[in-house]
């Protein structure tokens, strides 16, 4: 299975909110199994966006992107910064492991936490 960076971070969000869950044993060692492939991929690309930020972040005297008083970082060049992002996004990645309904047993799970998991879940 192919998935998008994008998905790949809403997917992990999913798993997050799934670990207050009660699963079969088996299908909470497979969320563990997926969160953990995830999270790896997640926290690369959370990289990339810093590196982006400091590539088109505006600079203070000393060198270092300003950050506004409410935590985000000030933005030179926008359209530079949306574009590389938005290409950062759009890059796959490819997946054998998948979650189906029996993994999820009679495990109470928000429908918004379904959408979610997007390709991660199968019918």
């Amino acid at each position: 299975m192919e998935a998008k960076n994008s998905e790949i971070i809403t997917a992990f969000e999913a798993l997050r909110e799934m670990a207050e869950v009660y699963l079969p044993v088996s299908g909470a060692l497979k969320v563990r199994r997926i969160a953990k492939e995830l999270q790896n991929r997640v926290e690369e690309v959370e990289e990339v966006r810093k590196q982006l930020v400091t590539k088109y972040g505006a600079k203070d005297e000393n060198g270092e992107v300003i950050v506004l008083e409410n935590g985000v970082a000030q933005i030179e060049d926008m359209e530079g910064f949306s574009r590389e992002y938005k290409e950062l996004m759009e890059i796959s990645s490819s997946y054998d492991t998948v979650l189906t309904k029996e993994d999820l047993g009679s495990g109470e799970v928000k429908v918004q936490t379904v959408i979610k998991l997007g390709p991660w879940l199968e019918d």
